[in-house]
């Protein structure tokens, strides 16, 4: 059995989610593009897509 990982979950990612969802943006738009954008750098360059489920 795997042990329970703690999640770490800031007062700015709440924020985030808040912006988000009052925003006319839910499920495309700018936060997607930025978070794509952002994991491309992290991933070094490689292309990204998000996507609602690995299906």
């Amino acid at each position: 059995m795997l042990p329970y990982g703690r999640q770490s979950v800031t007062e700015d990612d709440v924020e985030a989610v808040v912006a988000a969802l009052r925003s006319d943006w839910l499920t495309t738009g700018p936060q997607v593009d930025g978070f794509e954008a952002d994991l491309a750098k992290w991933t070094g360059g490689a292309g990204c897509a998000a996507v609602s489920n690995g299906t």
